[in-house]
């Protein structure tokens, strides 16, 4: 239908009366775009049917699935089977470790127990996965090998496609996939992918807690039955019975009780307690979870089997978000300890519990001599502070003091020696760098002690980690040499006076200002009321603030020790006790004797530019482009006859006034400024003044301020009343035009009049019949025509002083070969079509060209040879024209040249003489002749 209409059978139709047909032809036409739209919006439909099918598939196979590793595998192969990808990846985000790794893969990657051949973590931000988890953007790279952060894995591939797994804006994990063919994938393929990342992004999230939940259980676990007493977990909601959610396996051990039987009913345990024991039991175990206290127990139990036994309970408990609790305790079975020594055991228990839960560690070290120290306990703390594990040091496999430079080690060796000797304490500040790089303070305080009669000594020391209150100190250090820093360049001292004793206290700062000797140390108060002159008003305030106990901010005058005269800015504020009296005054005191001599500088310059304005007669504006607000001084109202109170906002008032066909002008210019062609702008545009006349202004103006798109907001300039110069000029160009035209008649009048000279001269050469006679005449024709030809080229040109000499000398030429009917001759021509020549050095140029090319037909060349050949070059560089004319002729002794007497040789001469050139001829081989002269500046109407 689209064939037939669009090649005009439609017209064929109509002529024909087959109107029918047209219309059904046109329907036709109109039924098939809607098969069209209905077609397009099957296709779209279908896959969208596709897509939901595989995330109805997808969903549906981790339904009822919970381990992180099942549910990844199970996407992965659904994305493999209705994507038709040849593999798929999924990685998940481990927040703790800030790395994605592969926890399931389809394809190459997958082993055939399901396991991840090769499984990578990688960073966040390395590779194109590691991109992506940064960004949270997905990413198609339609060619690997252009991608530098693509990094191999099994094997390499030409395109990749990835899509972050986000969770309330959180990465959770990544999809990816790669394929061996270039351009693969599309951005169907990435809409489709981030709907399935959606789709299963909390179930994902879940699975992942639940790993988590798993690994921690089974690391609890792992711990629990290493433990040497039962762990219990309890959780406790407030107004309910505690239920019990974990046990250890160590409870049939110690309460004859399977794991199974304990958490079904924990009466079970409970029951065993000792009746006088179990009312003291719950009352510490409620007391603990009400106050948040830790737990700890020694209660007496009777088990199944009848034994009695010590257990020792400690624990503690932690709020849940729900209000509940939940308490972790441990079980030991203590009975041998309590039997044997019940204080020993408990004086152990707590020393452990106080050193474990110190904040530092203790060290107990031993020396027989002094150059062996061993370490005989350390407690658990050294893994935080010194990074290394408890029973490797204790073993000797690694020690504390490698840590340490050394130096510091060397020092620490000698105190400890001293110590050692003396008996004494032992003290010391040092910093060590871990094997993780950090760089640590560690605070050292112990005591030596000397066992009986032995030479044992043993030191007990306790090590603080006091990095962060060094760093803070160091901070700090660095703040106030910061600040002194800052108090010098800014010139700024401060102080404190104490009111009761008058004793005053500066900073280093403050001397240099007074030009006090430091040695010297501060003024007293009456000494420093010395540097001020006391009849000052400020001065006089500064006093009655003091005596009155009120904050002050005045500018003082300040009279050096050498008679300087400075001034300072002081600023002070009282310090008042709980009783509200004043005990001491602090302040600042900076020097503004260089800002006041600035100010007074800038407030010249201020006056120096208005008055400059003002002699030049200058309007000043000052226009905001944003907020179409301006500021003018009172010339730019005079110019158009107002008075700035006649006009309440002079930006719109002016373009208002401005002429219609200029008002253009300034918005294109501000137009150039903010595309950064241009700073500033310089037009002329008429105004209409309170009169009702135009006047001619020059407008000027420069950019001073940018909005963040590079907008105007902000300009000044000036404004010129240009009106009578205006018309001056229009008047000096009308005359100009006029002298022009004048000057052009002129040349066209003597070219004519030289025209009519030599064609009387030609009349008289042909009316002659002496020979000789005839060709005097011809010679004097062409000489006159070569300057006429001159005034043609003024007259036909727009300049009437510089000669296209390119154009010139060829027409030139031609004439001549014309005159002399020359048929066996050739002139070759080489100069620059651009060159221009004054028409003084023309004029002459023009009849020695004549002259030289006349003389080589007349007397160098045989008229019945084909070969001869005329060669004219002129070139112009540094200020100087070079010539250099030759023939083909017999040449001649240069004797007879100088000689001749020739009218004809003495015009080569004297044109010469009149160019000031500089020649040189050469007559052996034919005619050559090489002259230069320089340039002249001169006009035509020169007294050249």
């Amino acid at each position: 239908v689209d064939l037939i209409v669009n090649n005009g059978a439609t017209d064929f139709i109509s002529k024909n009366n087959l109107s029918k047909l047209s219309h059904s032809i046109t329907r036709e036409r109109d039924n098939l775009e809607v098969r069209k739209e209905l077609k397009k919006n099957r296709v779209e439909q279908e896959r969208s049917l596709m897509l939901l099918k595989a995330i109805n598939d997808i969903t549906t196979s981790i339904l009822n699935t919970n381990s992180l590793t099942d549910i990844a595998n199970a996407i992965t192969e659904k994305i493999m089977t209705h994507f038709d990808f040849e593999d798929c990846v999924i990685y998940s985000f481990d927040e703790q470790t800030n790395m994605l790794e592969q926890i399931a893969a389809t394809g190459p990657k997958k082993n055939l127990d399901s396991s991840i051949n090769g499984a990578i973590s990688l960073k966040i931000g390395e590779g194109i996965v590691g991109s992506v988890a940064k960004t949270l953007q997905p990413e198609i790279v339609n060619d690997l090998t252009k991608d530098l952060r693509y990094i191999k894995d099994i094997e390499s591939n030409n395109s990749e496609i990835t899509v972050p797994i986000l969770l309330d804006g959180k990465l959770i994990g990544i999809i990816d996939s790669e394929h061996e063919e270039k351009n693969y994938y599309t951005q169907q393929h990435l809409q489709d992918l981030e709907t399935v990342a959606g789709v299963i992004a909390t179930k994902f999230k879940a699975a992942q807690e639940n790993s988590r939940l798993c690994k921690v259980e089974n690391q609890i676990k792992l711990i629990t039955e290493n433990i040497e007493g039962v762990v219990f977990r309890h959780r406790i909601t407030p107004g309910s019975k505690s239920k019990l959610i974990y046990v250890s396996s160590k409870v049939k051990e110690v309460y004859e009780i399977d794991i199974d039987a304990a958490l079904a009913d924990t009466s079970l345990i409970w029951n065993q307690i000792i009746e006088e024991d179990r009312d003291h039991v719950y009352k510490v175990f409620n007391q603990s979870i009400l106050k948040d206290k830790s737990l700890y127990l020694i209660f007496r139990i009777k088990t199944p089997s009848g034994k009695f036994k010590w257990i020792e309970a400690t624990g503690n408990s932690i709020l849940q978000s729900d209000g509940s609790y939940i308490t972790d305790t441990v079980n030991i079975d203590v009975t041998e300890r309590v039997n044997i020594n019940e204080q020993v055991q408990a004086s152990e228990e707590l020393l452990r519990s106080i050193t474990n839960n110190f904040p530092g560690t203790i060290i107990r070290c031993s020396t027989s001599d002094k150059n062996h120290v061993n370490i005989d306990y350390i407690s658990e703390g050294c893994e935080e502070i010194f990074e290394m594990s408890h029973q490797e040091i204790l073993q000797g496999k690694i020690t504390p003091w490698q840590l340490f430079s050394q130096e510091d080690f060397k020092e620490l060796v000698t105190s400890i020696e001293r110590s050692a000797d003396e008996m004494t304490s032992l003290n010391f500040t040092y910093p060590i760098k871990t094997k993780s790089g950090k760089i640590k303070y560690l605070q050292g305080n112990g005591t030596a002690q000397r066992l009986g009669c032995e030479q044992k000594i043993i030191f007990d020391t306790v090590i603080l980690d006091i990095t962060t209150q060094k760093e803070t100190e160091i901070e700090l250090l660095e703040t106030n040499n910061s600040l002194e820093k800052a108090h010098k360049v800014g010139e700024l001292g401060n102080w404190t006076l104490d009111i009761k004793t008058n004793k005053i206290e500066w900073s280093e700062e403050l001397y240099n200002i007074y030009d006090r000797d430091i040695q010297l140390g501060p003024p007293n108060f009456d000494g420093f009321l010395t540097y001020h002159d006391l009849t000052d008003s400020n001065m006089e305030n500064l006093l009655k603030s003091i005596q009155s106990g009120e904050p002050y901010d005045v500018d003082l005058k300040l009279i050096t020790k050498k008679g300087e005269n400075k001034y300072i800015r002081a600023i002070g504020s009282p310090e008042k006790n709980s009783t509200g009296e004043v005990e001491r005054f602090t302040g600042l005191a900076q020097d503004i004797t260089r800002r006041l001599e600035l100010q007074k500088k800038l407030e010249n310059s201020e006056f120096t530019l208005d008055t400059a304005v003002k002699g030049a007669n200058l309007g000043v504006w000052d226009a905001n482009i944003r907020d179409q607000l301006g500021a003018m001084n009172e010339r730019w109202y005079e110019m158009l006859g107002y008075s700035s109170e006649e006009i309440e906002n002079p930006y719109s008032f002016f373009f208002s006034r401005v002429h219609p066909e200029d008002s253009e002008l300034i918005l294109n210019e501000i137009g150039k400024i903010e595309a950064g062609k241009q700073d500033s702008f310089e037009v002329t545009i008429r105004v209409k003044c309170k009169c009702g006349e135009y006047r001619t202004i020059l407008d000027k103006g420069t950019a001073l301020e940018y909005d963040e798109n590079g907008r105007v907001v902000r300009m000044i300039g000036t404004h010129l009343d240009i009106t009578e110069q205006e018309e001056l000029r229009i008047k000096i160009e009308n005359s100009l035009s006029e002298k022009t035209l004048l000057l052009s008649e002129i040349h066209h009048r003597v070219k004519n009049n030289l025209a009519i000279v030599t064609g009387l001269i030609s009349l008289q050469s042909i009316g002659s019949g002496d020979e000789e006679l005839k060709a005097l005449l011809d010679e004097t024709a062409r000489r006159i025509k070569s300057i006429a030809q001159v005034h043609e080229l003024l007259y036909n040109t727009d300049s009437f002083t510089d000669i296209p000499f390119d154009k010139y000398v060829r027409s030139l030429t031609n004439s001549i070969s014309e005159t002399l009917n020359n048929k066996n001759g050739i002139i070759n021509l080489k100069i620059d079509e651009n060159l221009v020549i004054n028409i003084n050095q023309a004029i002459p140029l023009g009849l020695l060209l004549n002259e030289l090319i006349t003389n080589s037909f007349k007397y160098a060349f045989d008229l019945t040879s084909k070969n001869n050949v005329i060669n004219f070059s002129l070139e112009f560089k540094d200020g100087a024209y070079y010539a250099n004319y030759n023939d083909s002729g017999s040449g001649f002794e240069r004797s007879k040249l100088e000689s001749s007497s020739s009218l004809g040789s003495l015009l080569i001469d004297t044109l010469l003489q009149q160019l000031e050139a500089d020649f040189n001829i050469e007559t052996e081989k034919g005619y050559t002749i090489d002259f230069t002269f320089a340039e002249s500046i001169l006009g035509a109407h020169s007294n050249f």
